[in-house]
């Protein structure tokens, strides 16, 4: 089904919350978690738990169901890798149901620490919930014309997702063709209301803007929403030390076989090569990559925007020395924060790695002058409100009006 989104939409409220890095996950050995929610709860309702794990959704506020055991405990259970901390909420199922302070106020991310359990017994937390956030209708913050696919459908994948169609302000007024920008995360670019963490891109707003200040060319924006498979979908090699991964190659087939041709034929779009460009933050950022590398007939530049280069012990990186002669036609925005990371190591390694994958493009040849913009982003963390600040100038690289 399609719905026509223009100024205002009805949605449930976001819960804002911090984005998880995704660029130093490592793990000794798999713990199972056990979260047991106090039994005094609504008798009918379903409870869930939202976080930073493919087990627990990535994110998705119905990603682990509570269920009652044999002595009627509501329990969650999921493995996770030993020393890893865990960001979650708890929900019923939606963001506008998600757990509330006693005074009705949001509350910070819940983080736990997975623990090495010597005697093999399951590690056990208590939670109770003093309130639940009830189904409050939004006002949308789309600017322009958002036009949703829902329950879009592929054989290439398992799961059916939304597609998110953005159409610039003189799409209607005129029969143009247009260039088109395909992006991962697609819930968090357009829409406070359906973003992950209740900080959109602001992606409408910095497009039209820099449209009428004649920056950029018209374009048409495409956000491809994730789903709880989404840390096996963004990667291109499963890891075995967390013990996910590896259908990136699939999600590229959707991409490139089963979404493009059903954008080009439902929408004005210039199909060719050098209009067609695809970006993505973090792990968004890493299949864009690897979309670029197995599908470069069709995408002509990439928007890496954070990447996640250190996936699977740098395997992308590693691959690249060895065989990059992909990248002799590709356009590519590279950046990182100085910041990004919990940790001073990891926000180190993570700019090294950007860093060292820049001098490679530049040393090798194989990307040169205006087909490489390497941008370190003094203070820039790993979130969507620091994304969105350079969001105008990855536009104007790809889509400058010359």
């Amino acid at each position: 089904m399609t719905f026509a989104y223009h100024f205002t939409l009805l949605a449930a409220l976001m819960v804002a919350g911090s984005c998880a890095n995704e660029m130093d996950d490592s793990a000794r050995e798999s713990v199972q978690v056990v979260l047991q929610l106090s039994a005094t709860q609504d008798g009918n309702a379903e409870y869930f738990v939202a976080g930073n794990l493919a087990a627990i959704g990535s994110w998705s506020p119905d990603g682990l169901r509570f269920d009652r055991n044999a002595e009627g405990q509501l329990v969650a259970t999921f493995s996770a890798p030993a020393d890893a901390t865990v960001e979650y909420k708890l929900t019923k199922g939606t963001w506008g149901t998600v757990e509330k302070d006693a005074k009705g106020a949001d509350i910070s991310n819940r983080r736990l620490k997975v623990q090495s359990q010597r005697n093999g017994l399951p590690q056990r937390i208590e939670l109770s919930v003093p309130l639940w956030g009830g189904q409050l209708a939004v006002k949308s913050t789309v600017t322009g014309t958002l036009i949703l696919h829902k329950a879009f459908e592929s054989l290439n994948l398992k799961k059916p997702r939304t597609i998110a169609v953005w159409l610039p302000p003189s799409y209607s007024d005129s029969t143009d063709r247009y260039p088109v920008l395909y992006l991962h995360d697609g819930q968090n670019l357009f829409d406070a209301s359906t973003a992950a963490f209740g900080t959109e891109w602001n992606a409408d707003e910095t497009a039209t803007e820099r449209m009428k200040q004649n920056r950029i060319s018209p374009i048409i924006l495409v956000g491809i929403w994730n789903t709880p498979d989404r840390i096996m979908e963004y990667t291109p090699t499963f890891n075995k030390s967390i013990g996910a991964g590896g259908s990136g190659e699939a999600y590229i087939h959707f991409l490139v076989d089963e979404l493009k041709p059903f954008i080009d034929r439902n929408y004005r779009t210039k199909p060719d090569r050098e209009s067609t460009v695809i970006g993505g933050s973090s792990l968004g950022g890493l299949i864009s990559l690897y979309a670029c590398e197995k599908s470069s007939i069709t995408f002509s530049g990439c928007a890496a925007i954070s990447p996640t280069l250190g996936w699977d012990d740098e395997v992308f990186l590693k691959g690249f020395v060895k065989s990059g002669d992909w990248v002799h036609a590709t356009r590519i925005w590279l950046d990182m924060g100085s910041k990004e990371g919990k940790s001073l190591e990891t926000q180190a390694n993570s700019l090294e790695r950007a860093s060292r994958f820049a001098n490679i493009l530049k040393g090798s040849g194989k990307v040169l002058g205006r087909e490489l913009q390497f941008v370190i982003v003094p203070d820039g963390q790993h979130n969507e409100a620091t994304w969105s600040k350079r969001f105008g100038d990855v536009l104007e690289f790809f889509f400058g009006s010359e």
